[in-house]
């Protein structure tokens, strides 16, 4: 029986797919299923050792699917998952509804005061999640 060792990404709302694919990998092809919890880039890294041998989502890391695709040989693009993510800025619907121009990225120093903490230093603080995610935090 084949063993396959499949990346579990730290994030929660990627749990189905992962293991509706570990369950078919498991029952219809006899493969054993183990999950690891590793970041993107570990995740690739893997690929080499074969400490990992599926990965279902790239999340615009081009820079790694050149180094691995396409230098080392060590992965292979097996095509898209029918999966649609979005990046984007998100605020609370009731801000938006009481600052209705927060929703533009140009006016969130406006509006820094209603994200300071004590860490921020008396300015806003910006939260993307994990240092590994992928995020377009540059704001014009």
């Amino acid at each position: 029986m084949r063993s396959i060792q499949r990346r579990r990404k730290p994030l929660g709302r990627v749990r189905g797919g992962r293991y509706v694919v570990g369950t078919v990998a498991r029952e219809k092809l006899g493969c054993t299923v183990n999950y690891k919890t590793l970041k993107e880039e570990v995740s690739w890294q893997g690929f080499g050792s074969g400490e990992v041998d599926t990965v279902l989502e790239n999340w615009g890391h081009p820079e790694l699917a050149d180094k691995y695709i396409k230098q080392q040989k060590t992965a292979v693009d097996a095509g898209q998952t029918g999966n649609t993510g979005v990046i984007g800025w998100y605020v609370p619907p009731w801000m938006a509804k009481q600052y209705p121009d927060i929703t533009d990225s140009k006016n969130l120093n406006k509006y820094a005061d209603l994200f300071k903490t004590s860490e921020s230093g008396g300015q806003g603080q910006l939260l993307d999640g994990d240092p590994s995610f992928v995020t377009n935090d540059a704001a014009s």
